[in-house]
């Protein structure tokens, strides 16, 4: 089960990756990448997999019945074809292939055991915490509400624009929501006399 599952998700995670890191390198910007964006991506990949896939690798594992299958997509390797095609846009001598970069990780050892010593180590305090505090990134500072209504605005017209049904109810869904925040919104003078 794990092998269906994972592996997708981390194609799809790693497909984000490697977009990013492109992106970052053709506007010549340092390619590195905040706790917030992996989180990004983490939610993002995992809301691409499909209950299909899941479906699947239970099926595969003979936990749930095979009757009714239907024609499933390979998920997975639609995921490893984007990364694929992503790792193939530049093309250097030290690529690894999209298999291969998904996989890195699965001969590492990630649960080994703890010395006493080791925990301790790792919960008493050290002198570089404060530096660890000056290298953090700033908090993104969040737009208006007015701001942020205008930007829902662009994207109902761009999605009106390229004919995006789906998403244009979402971003609807979404100013909807906000519409009913401002209105129970509570205000200082709502707890005076």
């Amino acid at each position: 089960m794990d092998a269906g599952i994972i592996r997708t998700f981390k194609a799809y995670y790693k497909r984000s990756l490697v977009r990013h890191y492109i992106t970052y390198a053709e506007e010549g910007r340092d390619q590195k990448l905040t706790v917030r964006q992996a989180l990004l991506f983490v939610k993002t990949s995992w809301d691409e997999v499909s209950a299909q896939t899941i479906s699947n690798c239970y099926r595969h594992v003979d936990i749930i019945s095979h009757e009714g299958d239907s024609d499933s997509v390979d998920e997975d390797g639609i995921a490893l074809s984007e990364l694929r095609l992503l790792l193939n846009e530049y093309p250097s001598s030290d690529v690894v292939s999209a298999e291969e970069y998904v996989a890195e990780e699965d001969s590492e050892s990630t649960c080994e055991p703890l010395t006493d010593s080791a925990i301790i180590d790792i919960v008493q305090p050290t002198d570089d915490c404060e530096e660890e505090e000056e290298e953090r990134d700033p908090a993104p500072v969040p737009p208006s509400s007015t701001e942020a209504e205008k930007y829902l605005e662009s994207l109902v017209t761009y999605f009106e624009t390229i004919g995006d049904e789906m998403s244009l109810g979402k971003i609807i869904d979404v100013k909807n929501s906000m519409k009913k925040v401002k209105r129970t919104q509570t205000t200082m003078t709502d707890f005076l006399l």
